[in-house]
């Protein structure tokens, strides 16, 4: 830093940032008309609110009936996995693979 401005250690950068910089500045903005509006601030308490943000960027989707038995308080990750995939049919077992084109042994993976 000298004086009050902070220096630039790669004159090269600096160059290269202030013709970004320049460019940017020149171009106009398209919806100039409209007021700049903060959309993820509650607007009871004037603070930034998490969920707002989530909700805003978020897809919603239908909630899936059987859900609520995948996720609960004492629920297995992996168990809940598990069942997951069970439901939907995707566990890559022997016959799905087999559906899937993979080549697999026909003998008892027990014995």
């Amino acid at each position: 830093m000298a004086g009050n401005q902070w220096m630039d250690c790669n004159s090269s950068l600096s160059a290269l940032a202030h013709s970004i910089w320049a460019s940017i500045t020149n171009v106009p903005c398209p919806i100039s008309q409209l007021p700049d509006v903060v959309q993820w601030m509650d607007p009871v308490t004037s603070s930034f609110s998490m969920t707002l943000a989530w909700n805003s960027v978020r897809e919603v989707e239908q909630v899936i009936g059987w859900s609520k038995h995948l996720r609960f308080s004492m629920n297995v990750p992996r168990h809940s996995f598990f069942v997951w995939k069970c439901l939907l049919d995707s566990l890559a077992t022997a016959d799905q693979l087999r559906k899937w084109g993979k080549r697999v042994s026909n003998a008892c993976v027990s014995c």
